[in-house]
């Protein structure tokens, strides 16, 4: 299943089917903070269905939390990130991180240049990516790639814990990059373009 994502923004995109149907949706605060979550929706005509909920701690990312909720996860507890997800390679290009789902199973999303991919953990190199998330990419004067979803062949009740994870990725390695060219630029002087 081929998506459209409506935002560069992972965490605060509507994804679209090719006839224009609301099939994923995620509602973000306009300002993160450790008591509005962000939300995911599953479409469902007019009324979409919360399928999960993203606790973001923007503070100390290490106690952000992943809640599935829905028909048959009403119950589930808040998973704490830090024990949700851990980073399955240290050196490489690309970046992994592996999660396992309730059943035990475990994924990995592999970060590239311009996409994320979504594998069984066990047997990667094998298989077929599950699902695909496409970055947008920038030529000189315009957008070359559009932000997109690839749902291949996984199960549905994968989807939505593997969307989150990628939401929390995604938002995390964000703040990531935004700190170091801060340091960056405090340490070559840089102070807000006036004289302090």
């Amino acid at each position: 299943m081929q998506l459209t994502a409506s935002s560069d923004k992972f965490w605060k995109a509507s994804f679209t089917d090719e006839a224009g149907r609301l099939i994923y949706k995620f509602d973000s605060p306009l300002i993160s903070g450790r008591k509005k979550p962000v939300t995911l929706y599953r479409g469902n005509g007019r009324d979409p269905e919360v399928v999960g909920q993203l606790q973001y701690d923007q503070f100390n990312a290490r106690k952000s939390s992943i809640k599935l909720t829905g028909s048959s996860t009403d119950d589930e507890p808040e998973i704490p990130v830090a024990e949700l997800l851990r980073r399955s390679s240290v050196g490489g290009t690309d970046q992994k991180y592996e999660f396992r789902t309730r059943d035990g199973t475990a994924y990995e999303w592999t970060f590239g240049k311009g996409h994320c991919l979504l594998h069984a953990a066990n047997n990667q190199a094998s298989s077929e990516a599950l699902i695909v998330f496409n970055r947008p990419i920038f030529g000189v004067l315009s957008r070359t790639q559009q932000p997109s979803l690839e749902i291949l062949d996984v199960s549905h009740n994968v989807v939505p814990m593997a969307l989150l994870a990628l939401a929390y990725l995604e938002k995390h390695r964000g703040e990531e990059r935004r700190n170091q060219a801060q340091s960056v630029a405090a340490a070559c002087g840089y102070n807000g373009g006036g004289p302090v």
